[in-house]
């Protein structure tokens, strides 16, 4: 009688198991864009001493990726663009500005199917070294807020 109610029991359980659907969760991972100094650069910014935001004070230059490039022409960014906020700490002496080190980049990437809940646009931070920072569910959320009050999501312009 055991034997019989254990092997119940556990085809009961593997039943229940299996009849629910399961959806592997999506890779939101974004790659370190390799190369991207060697893409269009669309223009530069210094952030002053005095900025409340630390984490960008200095150099900020924005690069794109040919595709990125097509959506600063047309407006619309096509799927595969990709957009890099590289981000230089800088140094004054004598009044003369240089870069000294990087800080960090931020990386956006346009990919309706896998970035829908932040409006097809994907967003990652890395190290001055290339590792990536880990966003929180909070943070990505504040970057698509910021980033849904611009035209496509993008804040920066092509500088002719």
């Amino acid at each position: 009688m055991k034997w019989y109610s254990v092997i119940s029991l556990a085809t009961v359980a593997f039943i229940g198991v299996t009849s629910f659907t399961y959806d592997e969760p999506i890779d939101n991972a974004i790659p370190y864009p390799e190369g991207y100094r060697r893409w269009t650069h669309i223009k530069s910014g210094i952030v002053g001493p005095e900025h409340p935001n630390v984490k960008y004070r200095g150099f900020n230059h924005v690069y794109a990726n040919d595709k990125a490039f097509q959506g600063y022409e047309s407006g619309i960014f096509p799927e595969g663009s990709v957009i890099v906020f590289d981000v230089i700490e800088a140094a004054t002496n004598d009044h003369y500005t240089a870069e000294t080190k990087r800080n960090h980049i931020d990386v956006m990437v346009k990919d309706a199917a896998k970035f829908a809940t932040t409006g097809g646009w994907g967003y990652a931070q890395f190290e001055a070294d290339g590792s990536a920072r880990i966003l929180t569910a909070e943070t990505t959320t504040k970057c698509y807020q910021c980033h849904l009050k611009q035209s496509d999501h993008v804040f920066s312009e092509f500088r002719k």
